[in-house]
């Protein structure tokens, strides 16, 4: 035993030199934060707009906090700070997946390793865990924050606040959790996050100036939060439930990389659109805070007990369907659904359950799964646009939904 445990931290330090090389050679998007956080330094202010980073499509998106927070790796040579970004990535996803872990199973309840529980979260996550990493981007950042902030919701939840608000100041996507955090009676939690997120922002003021900062958070909101077409972005198919309907409703322009295909079916106004989308993504998030309303008044639960894991599960996924914009990359966001689903189906002793959520379960894995095995520039493009993606986290967000009925159904524990 001891041998494969030495055997298995070998092959982990040979896989962490194995994507840093990769990622000295392929900085990727990191190079837009190298290139914008050494022009920070050197005096600019010209941070975003089609300008900016290295040039369209490879534009500045994040706060004017994160160049700050970049500086340290700005100050490095490209390719060494990009290997160390990557390993930093390495150890940080350890330490999240460990942290989940313990809080899924409990101080008192031991769990046998078991080789079907992880190859189920491998197949639903490890392309996108590969492709974030591949893509050096600060999204995996921002996925531990909220998941690190989640498992400290219930013992540290002055911790937990600085974490979502630590995220939602670097890329706005953690803010999401906020309004379910109040509603499901994390009152003390969702105040710090508001308080410690203006403080966030504010504290670049420190560097730029106030009027300066105030000015390139304006920019920001314009030109970093806007959620964008891809004809503006040049980023490719976006894979939110606003992007699915765009490409299966309407024709679009794709710019730089205008070989993605249009698949649409009609031919829909964009005005239109935007109110279908928005009535849609409106109501779904007001069902969510009323489950949250719903599950405070029945029983008061603390963090990642089994509801509240199903919970949490559920709002990442929410989060990657429902949000404006969502880029391939996103979905390193669905590590923290998986690992939740895995365990409530191992733990689970209703096998009908069991069997239902199975199918759901493995068409979904095949969605998210299958896709990069594809070969073809081509192919891959098409994929693109059908957004597997989407569809197979639509279904893990309906296991979700009939899993939390089952348990409100027999609350005892799982």
């Amino acid at each position: 035993m001891k041998r494969l445990h030495w055997l298995a931290w070998l092959g982990a330090a040979a896989l962490t030199g194995g994507f840093a090389y990769h990622a000295a050679t392929h900085p990727n998007d990191f190079r837009v934060y190298h290139y914008s956080a050494r022009a920070m330094l050197a005096g600019s202010r010209d941070l975003y707009g089609h300008d900016s980073g290295i040039g369209f499509p490879m534009v500045y998106r994040c706060s004017p906090l994160f160049l700050l927070l970049f500086a340290p790796f700005a100050l490095l040579p490209l390719a060494p700070s990009a290997a160390i970004w990557a390993t930093l990535k390495l150890i940080v996803l350890f330490f999240v997946v460990r942290a989940v872990e313990r809080k899924l199973r409990g101080d008192n309840r031991p769990q046998k390793w078991s080789a079907d529980r992880w190859a189920l979260v491998v197949l639903i996550c490890l392309p996108y865990v590969v492709l974030e990493l591949h893509s050096g981007n600060v999204q995996f950042f921002i996925f531990a924050a909220a998941a690190a902030g989640f498992c400290l919701l219930g013992s540290r939840p002055g911790w937990s606040a600085a974490l979502f608000a630590l995220g939602t100041s670097v890329k706005v996507i953690p803010a999401f959790f906020l309004p379910y955090l109040w509603m499901r009676g994390h009152r003390r939690v969702a105040i710090y996050f508001a308080l410690l997120l203006a403080a966030f922002l504010l504290l670049p003021s420190l560097f730029y100036g106030f009027g300066e900062n105030l000015r390139l958070l304006a920019a920001w909101l314009r030109d970093g939060i806007g959620y964008p077409t891809a004809s503006q972005w040049g980023i490719g198919p976006d894979h939110s439930l606003r992007g699915v309907f765009t490409r299966y409703l309407s024709t679009v322009t794709y710019s730089p990389d205008p070989d993605y295909r249009n698949i649409n079916f009609a031919e829909v106004a964009p005005g239109v659109l935007q109110i279908v989308w928005l009535a849609v993504a409106v109501s779904a998030y007001a069902g969510l805070l009323v489950l949250a309303s719903y599950l405070r008044e029945r029983e008061p639960t603390a963090a990642l007990r089994p509801v509240a894991a199903l919970e949490y599960g559920l709002l990442f996924c929410s989060q990657l369907l429902l949000a404006p914009l969502t880029e391939r990359t996103y979905f390193v966001a669905l590590l923290f659904p998986a690992l939740v689903l895995s365990h409530k189906l191992q733990m689970s002793e209703n096998r009908f359950e069991q069997r239902r959520i199975w199918v759901i379960v493995g068409v979904a894995v095949f969605l998210l799964a299958a896709p990069p095995l594809v070969p073809g520039a081509s192919n891959q493009r098409l994929l693109a646009v059908y957004s597997p993606s989407f569809w197979g986290t639509s279904l893990i967000t309906l296991s979700f939904l009939l899993l939390l009925r089952a348990c409100l159904r027999d609350p005892a524990p799982a």
